[in-house]
């Protein structure tokens, strides 16, 4: 069974506050790992997960049949 995306509110808010070509780049690459292409995806600590895309990191975690996405940050020293 296909896993279905949910956003929380804070993880379209942060996505609504970067540039476009941010977004695009963010949604294409979210696209792919939902449809199950390979993707530098990797678990972090107990249910939370990071997409890697660039210097972007999406935080996501899974419940039952969906991938709930969390956060969106620039990757730095603190993001983690």
């Amino acid at each position: 069974m296909p896993l279905k995306p949910s956003f929380k509110s804070k993880f379209k808010k942060q996505l609504a506050k970067l540039d476009k070509a941010d977004q695009i780049i963010i949604n294409s690459e979210m696209n792919r790992f939902i449809d199950g292409e390979k993707v530098d995806v990797r678990r972090l600590d107990g249910k939370q997960w990071r997409l890697k895309i660039n210097d972007w990191r999406v935080f996501f975690f899974y419940e039952d049949d969906l991938i709930i996405f969390s956060e969106v940050k620039r990757r730095s020293s603190k993001t983690y």
